[in-house]
């Protein structure tokens, strides 16, 4: 499902492929937005506050580091695999991924696998502009953490 992309050597000690695998499958399902039989890709690059604060940059215009970014696709489908859609991007930045885990008082791996599913809710079209997106939003990220650990933020 998630194609991984590492940027930065300190992600290699994390050994969360799989937990970043299970964090998007839960995202996926808790919606219930894609058709049975289909398939969900994501591309997700760990990288560094340095590269996440270019591209915040460019596609945000914000010139800070954040600790994840989600570029939605245009639901891209494959003449090979109809069934399979391509979500889009997440990126990860590493140290404000430890940043945040800390001011949460939670492990890293356990902030990642946050992380990751509010960018997929992200790239499914879930936002937290409204105080209704933001509970609706926060209430599918317990649901999907409850499918892979029992951490809840």
């Amino acid at each position: 499902m998630a194609v991984i992309h590492v940027d930065d050597s300190r992600w290699d000690s994390m050994n969360c492929a799989e937990r970043i695998q299970s964090a998007c499958h839960a995202a996926v399902t808790v919606t219930s937005l894609l058709p049975q039989n289909s398939c969900a890709h994501i591309s997700l690059l760990l990288c560094n506050d340095a590269r996440i604060r270019g591209l915040n940059r460019q596609f945000r215009r914000k010139d800070r580091p954040t600790d994840v970014l989600s570029f939605p696709s245009d639901g891209f489908r494959t003449p090979d695999h109809p069934n399979d859609l391509f979500l889009g991007d997440i990126a990860l930045a590493f140290e404000s991924c430890r940043r945040g885990a800390s001011e949460a008082s939670v492990s890293l791996a356990d902030h990642i696998e946050h992380l990751v599913i509010h960018g997929c809710l992200h790239l499914l079209g879930f936002d937290h502009d409204t105080e209704e997106n933001f509970r609706k939003m926060s209430y599918l990220e317990t649901v999907a953490l409850a499918k892979t650990r029992t951490y809840v933020p």
